[in-house]
């Protein structure tokens, strides 16, 4: 669970940088797959919030 949740923070910072132009042309290509998510990556930002909530709301119950 904290590596799917790792990974939607990391897709969302791609995501957004993707939609931005802001490192450069090589990641162009990522948002003809996924426009949607290059136009609000902050949908990926909320996933992986709730994500982290229920991964901790898992650790402290098997404590």
């Amino acid at each position: 669970m904290i590596f799917i949740t790792g990974l939607l923070f990391v897709l969302s910072g791609l995501f957004y940088a993707a939609g931005r132009g802001e490192l450069g042309p090589s990641l162009r290509p990522l948002c003809q797959y996924g426009e949607t998510f290059c136009v609000h990556p902050e949908w990926l930002l909320y996933a992986g919030g709730i994500f982290l909530v229920w991964t901790l709301f898992l650790k402290v119950d098997r404590l």
